[in-house]
């Protein structure tokens, strides 16, 4: 029986967990450290300085980013959805 948790947290049995993050866009869960919201001139500062330096991925599909979610490696990934909606949807 599948169910929308079942379609949208892929499981690979040698890669770990994925997350949907929305259109399509795919997050291996053991690499994610946090999700945070777009809010603060902290966090656009992390924004800022991981675009410059290469290493972030836009996830929004041309859309507002509304949240950050930074990996183990130090790069970010911006997302179109609220912290608290991506984990809604993964539970």
């Amino acid at each position: 029986m599948k169910t929308a948790t079942n379609e949208r947290i892929k499981v690979n049995p040698e890669n770990g967990v994925f997350m949907d993050i929305g259109f399509g866009f795919v997050v291996n869960t053991s690499r994610v450290t946090c999700i945070m919201p777009f809010i603060g001139n902290m966090v656009e500062r992390l924004y800022k300085n991981r675009r410059d330096a290469g290493m972030f991925f836009d996830a929004t599909r041309g859309r507002a980013k509304r949240s950050l979610i930074l990996l183990d490696n130090g790069e970010v990934i911006g997302a179109a959805f609220r912290p608290e909606t991506i984990i809604s949807r993964q539970l």
